[in-house]
């Protein structure tokens, strides 16, 4: 009888943690307008009896799934942050170590998406810490590429690149190894043949906390899209920014199709920013970003059809337009001013180039600004040899001089007469050498 017993009791086991498993999966797929946030937040109160039958590892998984359940829902950030602190406080009143750490873990990454990054930081330095003594190397790299990504946007570059160095140097010692790599490099031949496995859902998934390939190269793609974005905000290298954020593309296109659109995005500001904008709309027709769509791609398409165009009006009409997708993204938003002024440069030229003598009053008409900041951003130019000329402020004109060329002819010859005199004092100490 105690064997029956046991046998039924492991098969009720299995079949509650199914039922509990799949009840917030279909009352959010059915209900997802109406569903009420704290239904979800009592089932995790209501079934924490259960999670002392089953093991902690289960356990730990089956409050995992419910909490990102949760954290779906479109629900005020306050009450979000309070349930996964909620959860934390019972983890640690129980003694589960383990799903308290990837708890805080899950934390800091909702800090960050809501953007409160200060709290973000006060809970990865001590985490990262303890960690560090258990030498848990996938947490780790999570917990440091969220840290990063809040250092960036407390435009604390410094740390953003170390805590970025301590996640790939974590990566290479755990899944993202040399075999993980190649499979990386092999998927850029093979492209297309995986995203329709994934249609099909037969390719790799990405899963939380999971070892799989999968999963590996959607965080090869998250580190190698941060990598891109400290190296343009910070270096301001937008060539390397560039390829750091094509292999993050290709990663998501295989591990998570719909986070490549925040790649392709970036990629489509550093050609801006590469004074590359023309290019753009052959970029978006390659055979595997046609598929990619979305207002942010949309943002970027105005944005370098502004610059090709060099109008100012279109480009501030583009902001206006997409200001969410643009101003309100914090990469975008940290080379604003840098844009601006780029475009106004493209403006003025644009105002300039048929003439070899302008009135300011004029530039200021067609541009829309006042006399002072024209003044100002022509004086810019002239001193960063954009143009050559000479501002006439008695009689309130430009002069515009056509751009001299060099003439390298001199250049030329003073290299000849250098490679003939080595040649003949090689001959000299020849001659000399025979004679003796």
């Amino acid at each position: 009888m105690s064997r029956v017993a046991v046998n039924i009791s492991a098969r009720s086991v299995v079949h509650r943690k199914e039922v509990i498993r799949e009840i917030p999966k279909n009352y959010t797929c059915n209900y997802r307008e109406v569903v009420v946030f704290s239904d979800l937040r009592k089932l995790i109160v209501v079934t924490r009896p259960f999670y002392d039958v089953v093991g902690r590892a289960k356990a730990s998984k089956l409050i995992r799934v419910l909490m990102e359940y949760c954290l779906m829902i479109n629900q005020e950030n306050s009450e979000k942050v309070k349930l996964v602190k909620e959860c934390i406080e019972w983890a640690t009143s129980n003694c589960r170590i383990f799903l308290r750490r990837a708890l805080e873990a899950r934390l800091i990454r909702l800090y960050n998406d809501i953007g409160l990054h200060v709290e973000a930081q006060k809970i990865a330095g001590p985490l990262i810490a303890e960690l560090k003594k258990i030498e848990d190397r996938e947490l780790i790299m999570e917990v440091t590429l969220e840290e990063s990504k809040s250092a960036f946007a407390l435009k604390n570059f410094g740390k953003a690149k170390t805590s970025l160095v301590l996640a790939r140097s974590n990566a290479n010692g755990a899944y993202v190894s040399t075999q993980m790599q190649d499979d990386h490099q092999k998927s850029h031949n093979s492209l297309t043949a995986y995203r329709q496995l994934l249609t099909m859902g037969l390719g790799p998934r990405k899963t939380f906390g999971g070892k799989g390939r999968g999963s590996a190269l959607h965080f090869q793609a998250a580190l190698d899209l941060q990598s891109g974005i400290l190296y343009s905000a910070d270096e301001k290298d937008f060539k390397t920014a560039y390829s750091y954020c094509y292999e993050a593309l290709e990663g998501y296109l295989i591990a998570d199709p719909p986070k490549a659109v925040r790649a392709l995005k970036y990629m489509c500001l550093c050609k801006i920013m590469l004074n590359e904008a023309d290019t753009i709309p052959l970029l978006l027709s390659t055979k595997t970003i046609q598929s990619i769509r979305g207002r942010e791609i949309e943002a970027m398409k105005s944005m370098a059809e502004a610059f090709t165009e060099r109008s100012l009006s279109k480009f501030n009409k583009c902001l206006k337009d997409y200001n969410r997708e643009l101003l309100c993204d914090q990469v975008v938003a940290a080379h604003s001013r840098e844009l601006r002024d780029n475009m106004l440069e493209k403006e003025i030229c644009r105002v300039i180039e048929p003439y070899s003598e302008i009135d300011l009053s004029h530039i200021v008409r067609c541009v829309g600004m006042t006399q002072k900041q024209i003044e100002k951003a022509i004086s810019m130019m002239l001193l960063d040899k954009k143009f050559f000329g000479v501002i006439d402020q008695h009689n309130g004109t430009v002069h515009v001089y056509e751009t001299p060329h060099k003439d390298k002819t001199y250049q030329k010859s003073v290299e000849l007469i250098r490679a003939l005199s080595k040649t003949v004092d090689a001959i000299y100490s020849k001659a000399g050498t025979l004679l003796k």
